[in-house]
């Protein structure tokens, strides 16, 4: 299965259970409700195409993110309510599942957990290289949760080589992530 979809499925499992090379810097605040619990607030880079999509079985809705020119990228932001409590630990486990599942198919010998921390969030991730990319697949993987007040932003990051910019946008957009609870200003 390529990596890439299997970064799909772990990622919706995950959910379940809780530009270029030269992007552009410019970026707009970005609102999203959860249903019914507040919203997220994302900072998305001016140069990408937002998509929303249903996620399957009823679950939380996707964001994705693609250039509006360029090389092909793909961004994936899930944020919402995890129905059970997680704490940091259970975070990083999470994560850590996603690298064991991913160990088979990345380059990397060994993949690290690595930490992500935010002004409002904390989380971790976990960054793959495909052994054999499909033709029009990536060859990059980042993937992870972030705890953002009483949400969650699960993401996936999607890219080939030379678009490190894409990625590093793509990481800054998560790290500062903001949640507001129900009834609290933006």
């Amino acid at each position: 299965m390529p990596m890439r979809k299997v970064a799909q499925v772990v990622l919706a499992a995950v959910v379940s259970i809780a530009a270029f090379s030269t992007a552009s810097a410019a970026t707009a605040a970005r609102v999203y409700p959860l249903q019914n619990h507040g919203r997220v607030i994302l900072s998305v880079d001016d140069s990408w195409n937002e998509e929303l999509k249903p996620a399957p079985n009823g679950g939380p809705r996707t964001l994705w993110f693609t250039p509006k020119s360029g090389p092909s990228f793909n961004i994936m932001i899930t944020p919402g309510i995890p129905r059970i409590s997680l704490d940091d630990a259970k975070v990083r486990e999470a994560v850590a599942g996603l690298a064991r599942q991913l160990q088979d198919q990345s380059v990397e010998k060994e993949l690290t957990v690595l930490e992500l921390k935010g002004a409002n969030g904390h989380g971790y991730y976990v960054k793959a290289t495909d052994k054999a990319p499909a033709p029009g697949e990536w060859k990059n993987l980042i993937q992870g949760i972030m705890r953002v007040g009483d949400a969650t932003v699960a993401f996936t990051i999607l890219t080939n080589d030379g678009q490190e910019a894409v990625a590093r946008l793509a990481l800054d957009m998560v790290r500062q992530a903001a949640y507001r609870a129900a009834g609290q200003p933006s």
